[in-house]
């Protein structure tokens, strides 16, 4: 079986969740971290004993892999920027929520996936999870008042 060649963008406090489930994989390989703090990527690298190289450039990180996915772990203001060049060079990008900071940024992430051919997936991971199903149905209640 051919391995999916993954990037992970972002190796902050939510990182460690995504390489908790896809390190145990036999489907894909972490080939490079990214991080715009260099020593917050290898800290990863070294907590996870990854092999990989590490960067601070999206682009780059690509150009050197050839990766097929980018997991974008960063903070949403950094979603539209690592999202597009992902996409522009041809990875599909699997992303923390929510998935833009503005709702311009979103239209032109959708416009660069059409572009692109490649898949932008925002995981929604939460929304089953029962205190937070519970909440929205209380909202829903009106009775708090109208939200």
């Amino acid at each position: 079986m051919e391995k999916l060649k993954v990037i992970s963008v972002g190796c902050g406090i939510i990182a460690n969740e995504w390489m908790k489930n896809a390190l145990p994989r036999k489907d894909m390989e972490i080939v490079a971290l990214v991080d715009i703090r260099k020593e917050a990527a290898e800290a990863m690298a070294a907590r996870y004993e990854l092999t990989c190289p590490v960067f601070t450039d999206v682009a780059a990180a690509i150009e050197h892999t050839a990766a097929d996915i980018v997991f974008d772990l960063t903070i949403p203001s950094s979603h539209f920027q690592v999202c597009t060049t992902a996409l522009e060079h041809g990875c599909n990008v699997f992303s923390e929520k929510p998935m833009a900071a503005t709702m311009a940024e979103a239209r032109g992430m959708i416009r660069q996936v059409e572009r692109s051919g490649k898949s932008l997936t925002v995981m929604q991971n939460r929304r089953y999870v029962p205190g937070i199903r519970a909440f929205r149905e209380f909202v829903r209640s009106g009775q708090i008042g109208t939200v």
